[in-house]
């Protein structure tokens, strides 16, 4: 047992808010760690720098691996994070308020302890005076986790966190809030991608589709304009064009949808469309198995005909011949708009990708390997904005 824990700090009133500040900023420059109340339960925090996290996984019993949310004054403390249109809407509605979204670090600003495996970070701006008052002594965010240990109730008042004098180590500075009403931790929503509900809790899962509900237009149209790939929760789309659309165009898109299927890159939609397509043509029958050979099924693929609109509702268009990005470019993508091998040869000149129409099946084969090549090569080239 811990003896040298300190007593609880009354936090319930503004005065006493006001006269705890100066022992939380010590505190919180010391590294320590703080349990405080929110409007659902009582949490953990500190600041987000290692010492303090190391602390709080201690204290906590946190495996590795697994990040801690953050409480933020406003959007201007995740500027470095990456907001979609659905994490935009959820904060308008939510925020301030228990619900806690999870975006996208790609800079890879914020230290490991808040960053979970595949860079996302979770926020959240709490409505409650005693937190916004520790954010103040803070300067900025703390972290956040739930004060009880795995497998034991969410505490709901300073007493039930009798377990931390028990704790060895580091002591924290126990804010008394004083008893909250009965509730449910927040509701966290990934919105990395297609959002989705990664903790059901205070904010109902009816309340939130009601929230997202504004942005589903923006992407039914992208869905209407692009194909069935264009999805809510799509932040990023790639159009392949060619002549007919029946070979090399969608070779890359099912080339392309296989290797963002593996890298887990499901907030990337994809499509092609021929300059001169006979709309509903299958693939050719060397093309689809030549593809399948590779693991790459173009059954069910249909000619599309470039137009404007997929033009506008694609965020890169990567061609296979010159006269295909002329066409492009006449309708009015010449700023988002490359050859296919453009990634392969970065401040070189990109060549042309051969038609195998009417070829036998080693031009298909030959075909295949130079688009995959450069698909992986213009993935490994995006990876930096588009990697989740």
């Amino acid at each position: 047992m811990n003896e040298s824990s300190p007593a609880p700090v009354p936090f319930a009133t503004p005065a006493e808010r006001e006269r705890a500040m100066d022992a939380i900023r010590r505190q919180l420059d010391a590294g320590g760690v703080l349990a405080y109340p929110t409007e659902t339960v009582y949490g953990l925090g500190g600041l987000p720098r290692e010492d303090a996290l190391a602390r709080l996984a201690a204290l906590k019993r946190r495996p590795p691996g697994k990040p801690f949310l953050l409480l933020v004054r406003d959007r201007s403390d995740t500027a470095a994070l990456a907001w979609s249109p659905a994490a935009e809407s959820l904060a308008e509605a939510f925020w301030p308020g228990p619900l806690t979204i999870v975006l996208d670090d790609r800079d890879e600003r914020w230290p490991a302890g808040v960053r979970d495996p595949r860079g996302g970070v979770a926020v959240r701006v709490s409505p409650h005076p005693g937190v916004r008052a520790i954010l103040e002594a803070a300067g900025g965010p703390i972290t956040s986790t739930s004060a009880n240990l795995p497998g034991e109730p969410p505490a709901r008042s300073a007493e039930a966190l009798a377990w931390l004098a028990q704790r060895p180590g580091p002591t924290a500075l126990v804010l008394d809030g004083g008893a909250l009403a009965p509730g449910r931790p927040s509701t966290v929503v990934d919105c990395r991608g297609r959002p989705r509900i990664l903790r059901a809790g205070a904010v109902p899962e009816e309340a939130v589709r009601r929230a997202l509900a504004s942005v589903e237009p923006l992407f039914e149209a992208r869905a209407r304009r692009g194909g069935e790939e264009g999805t809510l929760g799509t932040t990023f789309n790639l159009l392949f064009v060619c002549t007919g659309n029946t070979c090399r165009s969608p070779t890359a898109e099912g080339i392309a949808r296989s290797r963002l299927r593996e890298r887990g890159w499901s907030h990337v939609a994809v499509s092609s469309a021929g300059v001169a397509a006979a709309v509903g043509a299958p693939a050719t029958e060397e093309a689809r198995q030549v593809a399948a050979a590779h693991g790459v099924d173009l059954s069910d693929h249909r000619a599309r005909q470039l137009s404007r609109e997929r033009v506008e509702w694609a965020d890169l268009i990567l061609a296979m011949s010159e006269s295909h990005l002329d066409a492009v470019i006449q309708l009015g993508g010449a700023e988002r708009a490359d050859l296919v091998t453009a990634f392969l040869s970065p401040g070189g000149a990109a060549r042309q990708v051969p038609d195998p129409l009417g070829g036998d099946e080693v031009l298909y084969e030959d075909t295949f390997h130079t688009l995959r090549e450069a698909i992986e090569a213009a993935l490994d080239g995006l990876a930096p904005i588009l990697s989740p």
